[in-house]
């Protein structure tokens, strides 16, 4: 692979995995949790280009807060789920007062 290749393959690849970042970025941001997906690194065979170092240290900055985004929605959601009584804690059947209803009215 020549050095143009192997340079091209990494801007391909850097702008790939900026675009998919811009889409979980909007998923986010719209409540759309489920568009949110593992995010597999493309990989490429040689060295960083050096004028893309600057680039590549900006998209981890921004996969390390997708992550922690990720972890805050993920304990939200695990805290609401927890507040959910579990059925042990509903009220067993017969507990209540009964309730009747009148079907002529």
């Amino acid at each position: 692979m020549s050095a143009a290749s192997w340079a091209l393959t990494w801007v391909t690849a850097v702008a790939d995995t900026n675009a998919r970042l811009d889409a979980y970025d909007r998923a986010l941001a719209e409540g759309r949790f489920d568009h949110v997906e593992a995010l597999e690194l493309p990989v490429v065979r040689g060295p960083l280009p050096p004028a893309l170092a600057d680039e590549a240290r900006s998209l981890h900055l921004r996969l390390a807060d997708l992550v922690e985004r990720v972890h805050v929605v993920m304990d939200s959601t695990q805290q609401e789920l927890d507040a959910v009584p579990s059925p042990a804690a509903r009220p067993e059947r017969g507990s209540r007062p009964p309730a009747y209803l009148d079907a002529r009215a």
